[in-house]
């Protein structure tokens, strides 16, 4: 459940950006101005069938800018404690379908760019879930807040000590 969640905020993350971007895009144009009295209709996500053999470049553009947009952003650059390494990997079964070398190498490269941007939009999701956290904090009075931390001790040393149990059982 909690990757479908964080599948379902990445997916608003990119949307939104995207949404953004073509927004700033329509501004600088002359034209934007009369674009700007027309109705707004809602952009429809539509799937689109790329070879396995070659790599769109349209969506390689458009990752190469999400990527320096979320590189640039403030938020992202105080809370990049998301530190992983890319592995490559070929997903399930597709060494069974005896693709080439320049297939894998393909593959590989648009995991990568994915890869890079899920990295920033994750520390992203993680800075505002600090910052959403720290909001609701701040709801409390003092008293509340003493209380909490209390409860909060209270069940970090029990499971510390359900922990100390269950390791000396062994």
């Amino acid at each position: 459940m909690k990757s479908f969640i964080l599948t379902l905020v990445l997916s608003f993350l990119i949307l939104g950006m995207n949404q953004l971007e073509a927004q700033e895009d329509a501004a600088a144009t002359p034209a934007a101005q009369q674009a700007a009295d027309a109705p707004v209709s809602e952009p429809v996500p539509q799937a689109t069938e790329t070879p396995v053999t070659e790599a769109a470049p349209s969506s390689t553009t458009a990752l190469a800018k999400e990527k320096e947009s979320l590189e640039k952003s403030p938020a992202v650059k105080e809370g990049l404690s998301i530190l992983k390494e890319f592995k490559r990997r070929l997903p399930n079964y597709y060494r069974s379908l005896n693709i080439s070398k320049k297939q894998v190498s393909d593959i590989y490269a648009i995991q990568k760019e994915y890869f890079d941007i899920i990295i920033l939009l994750q520390a992203r999701l993680e800075r505002l879930e600090a910052e959403r956290d720290a909001a609701v904090l701040n709801v409390l009075t003092e008293e509340q807040k003493t209380i909490l931390q209390q409860k909060t001790d209270e069940a970090k040393k029990n499971r510390e000590d359900k922990k100390k149990a269950d390791n000396s059982d062994k």
